[in-house]
């Protein structure tokens, strides 16, 4: 241990401005070579396993031979001791009956075969004269179902051809008949109220005139009134598109003067709060502070200052919120932030102003038929 303190004092003193990268690789290299070392530590155990194991199994198949040698000789001498010839004669004949019965039991079984497969062929013989005799009737039977179809198929056709003749010749006969009584009891009343008119005085045929008259007027302003309500939804459809347009510019011109009125009640605060080299910008409505360091936006801008100002007085308070002109500069420019203008009683008039209300169809309707 001395030694080594010694070597580390006596070496050369590191400069304090050594490269970082090459502590990083000595670093490394190092790492690398414990675990070459490990490796080659593994190595060697190995090998020094694989030795001993060399060792055990060439003891372990010497055992092997000399146990085999041993089972061997003592299995001939086992042999020699236990041999017995009428045995192995009995066993003999024992084993040629067997073979034996075998035989007969396989001829017993070939001859089964044989007649399965001799009942086999009676059956197909039978199953071939029983398709033929199928096929030939049925070839019978189809060509009397194609017949049969071909029959069906010209009765549907004529059946549609004549159904289409018949209800033409229907139509044609009815539309005739049909008009034809409507001309004879024309005729018919013509000249029954000819009848009657003859025998009429001049009071009555002045009052049968006069209703004819109001019947001809009563059409023409039906077709007039059923025109004057296509034209009234065609109004109605109109008069709410341009509502519309006008709610969309009610509410466009209510944002951009709460935009206008906030900016003027907040401008004095926001001159204490936002730096010297700050912008406002607006654009349609929607206020956003550019800044050197961040982008904030109006809510976030009006959060805080709500905490860094006072409390603003209230209705409660009996105070108007009075303010001067704001100046601000957006996009560039200069630009003053002025109140809306005060309506005159002539202009209060007109916002008060309720437009004529719409007709009742139903009523007109009931009105006229009431004419």
């Amino acid at each position: 241990m001395a030694e080594k303190k010694k070597k580390k004092g006596g070496g050369k003193k590191k400069k304090t401005g050594e490269n970082v990268y090459e502590a990083l690789l000595e670093y490394k290299v190092s790492i690398v070579d414990k675990e070459l070392e490990d490796w080659r530590f593994r190595v060697f155990k190995l090998e020094e396993e694989n030795e001993a194991l060399k060792g055990r199994d060439a003891h372990l198949r010497e055992e092997c031979e000399t146990t085999m040698k041993t089972l061997v000789s003592e299995a001939l001498q086992f042999d020699k001791e236990n041999i017995n010839y009428p045995k192995v004669n009995a066993a003999l004949h024992d084993k040629m009956d067997a073979a034996a019965h075998e035989e007969a039991e396989l001829r017993e079984i070939h001859d089964q075969m044989f007649n399965v497969e001799v009942e086999i062929f009676k059956a197909r013989c039978k199953i071939k004269q029983w398709t033929k005799y199928r096929d030939v009737t049925r070839i019978e039977e189809e060509r009397a179902i194609q017949s049969l179809e071909r029959e069906v198929a010209y009765m549907i056709d004529n059946y549609v051809v004549l159904s289409k003749y018949l209800e033409k010749n229907t139509k044609e006969e009815r539309l005739a008949l049909t008009q034809m009584a409507q001309d004879k009891i024309e005729q018919k009343t013509r000249a029954a109220t000819e009848r009657v008119a003859l025998g009429l005085d001049r009071f009555t045929k002045k009052m049968l005139s006069e209703n004819q008259y109001m019947n001809r007027e009563l059409s023409l302003r039906e077709q007039e009134l059923i025109d004057l309500e296509e034209h009234v939804r065609t109004l109605e459809q109109t008069n709410l598109a341009i509502n519309d347009r006008l709610n969309t510019a009610n509410i466009t011109d209510a944002t951009n003067f709460t935009n206008a009125f906030m900016t003027e009640i907040y401008n004095d605060d926001m001159a204490t709060n936002i730096e010297n080299n700050a912008l406002l910008a607006v654009d349609l409505g929607q206020l956003t502070i550019h800044s050197d360091i961040s982008d904030k936006t109006f809510e976030q801008l009006l959060n805080e200052l709500d905490l860094n100002t006072p409390r603003l007085p209230t209705i409660e308070d009996e105070d108007t919120i009075v303010s001067p002109m704001a100046s601000l500069h957006i996009e560039g420019t200069h630009m003053h932030v002025q109140l809306p203008p005060v309506l005159n009683e002539e202009e209060e008039k007109c916002l008060d102003f309720k437009g004529p209300t719409w007709i009742d169809t139903a009523r007109l309707k009931q009105a006229l038929r009431k004419a």
